[in-house]
């Protein structure tokens, strides 16, 4: 079931998006956490590919490639462009409000679904929390 912006859903569908939302965001709090920069210079995933030449063993703690699924790349690619607009402050980044989604959705005349507000504002949390951890 291809997930088609500003069509309806069949009642079932719920249970897909549902899920389908779940796992984009474990996937991206994963993902954002890896491209994390660290207080010393490199990422999490640099330090675990380091880890992983010197030893030839992953690290530990390293999950392994995990995927976005696929029926929600669009949805992360959606959240990279609105976050373009970003601001920045000593404090770290702004919150993308939601006139920030509908300005954007506005701009490229998109009509986003509820399921689809959820799963970006989810992300904007994600990203927030990760990106706000010591």
């Amino acid at each position: 079931m291809a997930a088609r912006p500003g069509h309806r859903v069949h009642p079932g569908g719920w249970k897909f998006f549902a899920s389908l939302t779940a796992r984009l965001l474990e996937w991206a709090e994963h993902d954002f956490r890896l491209s994390r920069p660290k207080a010393d210079g490199p990422t999490l995933r640099d330090a675990y590919a380091s880890f992983k030449r010197q030893s030839g063993f992953p690290h530990p703690k390293d999950k392994g490639d995990v995927e976005c699924p696929d029926e929600a790349v669009y949805l992360l690619n959606w959240f990279w462009e609105m976050s373009m607009g970003r601001t920045v402050t000593e404090k770290g980044c702004n919150p993308l409000s939601p006139r920030d989604i509908t300005d954007w959705c506005g701009m490229r005349n998109i009509k986003l679904r509820q399921w689809e507000i959820t799963a970006i504002i989810g992300l904007e949390m994600k990203f927030r929390k990760v990106m706000g951890e010591p």
